[in-house]
């Protein structure tokens, strides 16, 4: 569960740091509300979609790794 959330506080981050650094440069002051909405759009959702599937493909492709070791 720990896992999950600071790799998602980690994506948050990243995302906010990065629109504010944008913003700075771009416009010359930070909106933080915009800086949220960015970061939440283009960082954390994307996140959470492919984060199952991909969890699913790798649980997957280690089950057959450890099935066919064994014979």
């Amino acid at each position: 569960m720990w896992e999950g959330v600071s790799a998602t506080a980690r994506i948050m981050l990243l995302g906010l740091a990065m629109d504010a650094i944008y913003q700075f440069m771009v416009l010359g002051k930070l909106y933080a509300g915009e800086a949220i909405a960015v970061a939440l759009g283009l960082a954390f959702v994307p996140y959470l979609l492919i984060r199952g599937p991909a969890a699913r493909l790798a649980r997957r492709w280690q089950d057959r790794a450890s099935v066919g070791g064994t014979h």
